[in-house]
C-alpha cells in the first residue's frame, strides 16, 4: 500500500482495483480505495470508524515478506477526515505508529 493522505494516516492499495470486488463500497462521487493496515499481529481483527458509523468491518490477513504479515481492509472513501480504530482480539486499539487524534470524550484514535 502507499501513502494517500499522511493526514488521515490512510493509504491507497497497489492492489485496489484487483480488490475491489472486496472493497466496502461507500457512495458519493470522487472516492479513493484507501487501504487500512493493521501490522501489528492478533488473531482477529476489525476497523471501525467514522465511516461506518463505528460499526465494525472484518478486515483480512496477507503475508508481508519474510514471516511477518499485517490486517488490512480496502474501503472506498471520499476525500475527507475520518477517525478510526481497530479491534484486535477484542480489544478496542489505535496504531501508535501511525498519526492520532484526540476525540471530544478523549479517547485516541488514528
Amino acid at each position: 500500500c502507499l501513502l494517500l493522505r499522511a493526514a488521515m494516516g490512510n493509504e491507497t492499495s497497489a492492489e485496489a482495483n484487483e480488490a475491489a470486488a472486496d472493497a466496502t463500497a461507500m457512495p458519493g462521487a470522487g472516492a479513493v480505495p484507501t487501504c487500512l493496515k493493521w501490522p501489528h499481529g492478533g488473531r482477529t481483527a476489525y476497523i471501525c470508524g467514522s465511516f461506518t458509523q463505528w460499526q465494525k468491518l472484518p478486515m483480512q490477513w496477507r503475508q508481508a515478506g519474510g514471516a511477518a504479515g499485517e490486517w488490512f481492509k480496502i474501503i472506498d472513501l471520499p476525500p475527507g477526515n475520518y477517525q478510526y480504530k481497530f479491534i484486535i482480539d477484542g480489544q478496542w486499539r489505535h496504531d501508535h505508529t501511525a498519526k492520532t487524534v484526540l476525540d471530544n470524550l478523549g479517547n485516541v484514535n488514528n
